[in-house]
């Protein structure tokens, strides 16, 4: 998990390209590490993950026990991880933050290497307006074609490298027992295929 984007009920139409370098620079700087990391001397010196871990574990996270980030490059490791997630959730969606807190460690641990999910201390403080402004003003969400509607939120945004995307919606099983359930299942189908194919068998299987 990295501390530092198809409609719900249809498919998505949209084709699906590969950015170019400018894109994903671009897609990066506005979407998705720079707004998690927030300090450039952290990003410098390589303890931007670790600085952040700090704040969330303040925010009542719960690590794995001797937990220790290596120093690593995130634009490079986020180019080297196949699929990539972001929770969508607002104040009115109270069981997805204790899910995140709550069991972290082991979402960690489904979704090492094969699949980071962006975290930020704006999002646990302002969880509606973050959130909000994401679905309206996301580079990586309007690129893959992907629509999710504020009737289909909470759930979980996932894309990958050709910037194709998925949303799985927790709505209809919304306490936090059985949004781990989703997570469970959607990233057992990960861990053997880190595609956004994949993501959308988990899908199927949980009829979502």
């Amino acid at each position: 998990m990295s501390d530092a984007h198809n409609n719900i009920s249809g498919t998505n139409s949209h084709e699906p390209h590969e950015p170019s370098i400018g894109e994903d620079q671009a897609g990066l700087e506005k979407d998705t590490l720079w707004s998690y990391i927030g300090d450039l001397q952290a990003l410098q010196n390589g303890t931007a993950h670790s600085m952040l871990l700090k704040e969330l574990i303040e925010q009542g996270i719960k690590p794995c026990i001797g937990q220790a980030l290596p120093l690593e490059d995130p634009l490079a490791r986020y180019k080297d991880i196949p699929l990539h997630a972001r929770f969508l959730y607002t104040s009115m969606d109270p069981s997805v933050k204790p899910c995140i807190l709550n069991n972290y460690a082991t979402i960690d641990a489904l979704s090492r290497d094969k699949c980071d999910i962006y975290l930020s201390i704006e999002q646990f403080n302002n969880p509606g307006e973050t959130t909000l402004d994401y679905l309206e003003n996301s580079l990586v969400l309007k690129t893959s074609g992907v629509k999710i509607g504020y009737h289909n939120l909470p759930g979980i945004f996932f894309w990958d490298h050709q910037w194709q995307g998925e949303f799985v919606s927790f709505k209809r099983l919304a306490s936090e027992s059985e949004i781990n359930t989703i997570l469970l299942r959607v990233f057992q189908e990960i861990r053997e295929d880190p595609t956004i194919a994949a993501v959308r068998r988990a899908k199927k299987f949980l009829h979502l």
